[in-house]
Order: C-alpha cells, then structure tokens, then sequence
C-alpha cells in the first residue's frame, strides 16, 4: 500500500512536469512573453503621446503606475475611503502631496486616470497578468524535478525498464526547464531540447499491480498463501541485493581495470 501510494504521488508530480514542459507549455509562454512586449510598447507610445507636454519624464512608464497604484489604493482606503479616485472635488487634497488642487493639478489628475484605465492600458495589464499566471504555474509544476532515490531503486528491482524511463523522462524535463527560462530571460526561441518518454501507463499498471497485491495480503488468512507471498517478498529481497552487489563488483572490475592500465603505461616508460 505505501508503495502504491508513493509511485502514485510521483507519477502525478511526473504528470505535472510533463504539462509544465510541454510543447503546447512552451508555445503558450512563447506568445505570452510577444503580447507583453507587443502591449508593453503601444502603452508606451500612448503614454508618450499624451503626456508629452508634461513637466516631468516618465509618466506612464511602470515605475509611474506603481506609483498611481500606490496613490489610488491610500486614497480608497485612507484619505477617501468613501469617494471614487480621484477625488477632486471641493477642498480635496492631493493624496501625494497633501496640497490643495488647483485647475491645472485637477486636470492632470484627471488626464492620469484616463490614460491608466484606457483600452491600451488595460490590454498592456491583461497581457502581463496573464503570462504571469502562465510562468506562475510552469515555475509551480516544474519545481521538483527529482525523485525519491529509495522508490527508484526498488523499482530498479522490480520494473528497471520503467526506472530507467523515469530517470530519463527527468533529465529531459531539466533540460528543456532551462531552455523555457532562458528563452523568457533573453527572448530568444530556438529549438526546445527533445522531450523524454513519461511512462504514466508503465506506472499506473504498476500501481494497479502493488494494490491487487496488497490485497492478497489483507486477505492472506491460509498459512500456505501467506508462506507463498513471503517467499515471494525473499525473492525479491535477495534480488535487489544481488543487484547491488552487482553494481560494487563492476565498480571494483573498473577501478582494477583503470589500475592495471596505469601500471603498464608505468611499465612502458620504465622500458622506454
């Protein structure tokens, strides 16, 4: 039951992974980060246009809108909890500055608020949060791109084409995670890295096979069927061990090997 439960958690953070660095993923984020670029420069042609004679720079740039936004919020919640921003009516004062408005600062204010809530600003907001909420969800589904040692190794036992597609699903996955953030960094697409083989029906019928199993066991209640599947639980034991074992014996073939070749290359310079 453990099992089943852990390979059916890491197939669904696998699931995850493969949407985040999917194609249709990349072509999503691709065109995401162009309509950011692409709003991002008429709302700054538009800003330049209309506050062109305006006696500071910048308005209408992000750092200005940070600044509105800042302004608008302390005016609907502090100064003027009960009025639409701006307020430029009566004895109202600018919530920036605290001094009273004259008819050009009236006007200003006005003009501002036109310009944050037209149509060419508002595209420039929407664009931006919604690939903001796309590399949101890529950086939230791609975040973990290991798995448990422990669960790999078992399978490495028991399923070791399935491990190794794991493995190599991972791999790939890192892979083209670094392609889609440098391409977001740089605006530069090229080709993704080849995405590696998920083996979600491999590891469903994996998972299917560890709970039909758990149920043989709950339901074991013949001495003769239980000694089978203890048998059966040995065998496997003794395999993953014998693996093991066969894993330190190449590594001890390979650092004699690596040994013996150095002392006949030692043994030729001696003759030399």
């Amino acid at each position: 039951k453990g099992r089943a439960s852990r390979l059916d958690q890491l197939k669904k953070q696998l699931d995850h992974i493969n949407t985040a660095v999917s194609d249709a993923s990349i072509q999503n984020l691709r065109a995401g980060a162009s309509s950011v670029t692409t709003m991002s420069e008429a709302a700054k042609l538009a800003s330049k246009e209309a506050f062109k004679d305006e006696p500071l720079n910048g308005v209408g740039s992000e750092t200005w809108q940070e600044l509105w936004k800042i302004a608008r919020r302390f005016s609907e919640t502090e100064a003027y909890p009960e009025k639409p921003f701006p307020v430029t009516d009566g004895d109202a004062a600018c919530v920036l500055c605290h001094q009273s408005l004259s008819p050009e600062a009236v006007k200003r204010f006005n003009r501002f608020e036109h310009f944050v809530k037209g149509e060419t600003q508002q595209a420039a907001d929407r664009a931006k949060k919604q690939f903001d909420d796309l590399n949101k969800t890529f950086l939230e589904n791609a975040q973990n791109l290991v798995a448990p040692d422990d669960l790999l190794a078992q399978l490495d036992s028991t399923h070791p084409d399935c491990a190794a597609k794991i493995r190599a699903f991972l791999t790939g996955a890192a892979a083209r995670k670094k392609f889609i953030q440098d391409a977001l960094a740089t605006s530069t697409w090229g080709e993704a890295p080849i995405a590696g083989e998920f083996p979600g029906q491999e590891m469903d019928a994996i998972i299917a096979g560890l709970k039909l199993k758990a149920m043989e066991f709950e339901q074991a209640k013949v001495p003769d069927k239980l000694a089978g599947l203890k048998s059966e639980r040995d065998e496997l034991a003794a395999r993953s061990k014998l693996n093991a074992r066969k894993k330190d014996v190449l590594g001890e073939i390979s650092r004699l090997k690596t040994l013996n070749a150095l002392n006949q290359c030692m043994g030729d310079v001696d003759t030399y």
